[in-house]
């Protein structure tokens, strides 16, 4: 198949400010539209060769292979020595990087060349080593609207900058519409942010208990990233990933049995004209808990005062199913807490509720929203996603972001939960009931690990 190559520098205009990067591109021949490959460290020759001699046969479609390597930031003032950006490209457990590969690299080169790139999702594939096959997750995982397919070789799932939490959260999140091939090999670098080899073992299992779309391969007596480079097992890669590609969608093939309590796959979030539901107080001992004027506050025959200290930006207060816990938000802290209610309506015994998960450098790693269950599952609204926690303080499945906003509050009124963004708001059916006005205590469903 005849291409055209393109090849040159772009630096960052807003999403990667002043940092330069260099790219080659390979093209077919014709209109489009074309699906499209990004690969890691620049253009994956063995992958760009073999993606277009399937597209000769039909078993992919034609595609664009879009290389980049990782940026550079030149030195400001003279006698500095440049920095390769690779950690902050790579590295971080963030959208960031995909953000501008989607935001701002690949619609530039589009406009600039005329490029007809299909808009659709599923045409779209990301592929990457070491650090840039966790930066290839980063891409299918944070910017699933754009890609949502990925091959991972000998990914680096550790500690360098929070990867190490990447696996942990394929096992939270609801399943995403993502097929993913990843290997391995015996040889493979064992150093003190932690284990290649391990790593990509925990992030195939990972695959495996969320139900994943996914196809593994381990390479006996052969190196890190041994197989980036080989055209045949490139072949096997592609073949997998874009298996019927003209007749199938990507999907999930199912939820983690622990996720699947909470959601049905086949009722997600959707855009509602309903009015956000009015939030229901948190009345106990004769007064009522809430968030006022920057501090959590008891109100009590018109007398208000601080209920709880310590928190600079609370966000929400809830109280447990039974009635005898507070639990309380805050945006700039990484838990929900959760104090003891007593007869006067003081708060005592204030201790984390539970630990939230974020990625790499949140701005914000605390909730913006609280509610809870008639059998006390807490879900917190955080930047991350809805997190559900088991009363005892587990948090055990995400939801992701509705319409990729944050939601300001959540209520779940009924087997609907509501997500206020803004905007607009969400709504999405649970297998779990709000408590109403007027209900009485009731005790938490899931008071340990495994109940």
């Amino acid at each position: 198949m005849t291409y055209r190559e393109y090849y040159g520098e772009y630096t960052g205009t807003h999403l990667r400010t002043g940092v330069r990067y260099a790219w080659r591109m390979r093209v077919p021949a014709g209109d489009g539209p074309f699906g499209l490959i990004v690969t890691h460290d620049g253009l994956n020759e063995a992958h760009a060769n073999a993606a277009f001699a399937l597209a000769k046969t039909g078993e992919m479609p034609p595609c664009a292979v879009l290389g980049v390597s990782p940026g550079v930031t030149p030195p400001s003032l003279p006698g500095g020595a440049e920095r390769n950006m690779r950690f902050n490209d790579y590295d971080m457990f963030d959208s960031r990087y995909a953000d501008f590969l989607v935001d701002e690299l690949i619609p530039a080169l589009m406009e600039k060349f005329g490029l007809n790139i299909s808009p659709l999702p599923d045409m779209h594939m990301i592929c990457g080593g070491s650090s840039g096959g966790i930066s290839a997750w980063n891409g299918v995982w944070f910017r699933n609207d754009y890609f949502r397919r990925a091959y991972l070789s000998s990914p680096t799932f550790s500690a360098m900058a929070r990867g190490n939490i990447a696996p942990v959260q394929m096992r939270l999140f609801e399943t995403k519409p993502i097929r993913v091939y990843i290997d391995w090999s015996e040889d493979e670098p064992d150093d003190y942010f932690g284990s290649s080899y391990c790593a990509a073992m925990e992030g195939r299992l990972a695959l495996a208990f969320a139900n994943y779309d996914y196809k593994w391969s381990y390479h006996p007596g052969e190196g890190h990233c041994s197989r980036w480079g080989n055209e045949e097992f490139a072949k096997e890669v592609l073949r997998f990933l874009w298996r019927a590609w003209d007749t199938e969608p990507i999907r999930p093939r199912g939820l983690s049995k622990r996720v699947s309590e909470l959601i049905d796959a086949n009722e997600p979030w959707r855009r509602t004209d309903e009015a956000f539901p009015p939030p229901a107080p948190c009345a106990v001992a004769g007064g009522v808990y809430e968030v006022r004027d920057g501090a959590v506050v008891f109100e009590k025959n018109g007398k208000q005062t601080a209920a709880a200290e310590g928190f600079p930006a609370p966000t929400a207060v809830a109280l447990s199913s039974d009635g005898w816990r507070l639990y309380i938000a805050d945006r700039t802290r990484a838990c929900v807490y959760a104090a003891s209610i007593q007869s006067d309506g003081s708060l005592t015994d204030l201790k984390p509720l539970c630990s939230l998960q974020t990625a790499t450098d949140p701005q914000d790693p605390g909730a913006f929203g609280l509610c809870v269950s008639e059998d006390d599952w807490t879900l917190a609204a955080t930047g991350l996603g809805v997190q559900c926690v088991r009363s005892f303080g587990l948090v055990d499945a995400i939801l992701p972001l509705p319409g990729n906003a944050v939601p300001k509050q959540i209520r779940l009124s009924g087997n609907l939960l509501y997500a206020d963004c803004g905007d607009a708001v969400f709504c999405r059916k649970m297998k779990i009931r709000g408590k109403q006005p007027g209900d009485k205590p009731s005790p938490p469903k899931h008071n340990g690990y495994y109940d």
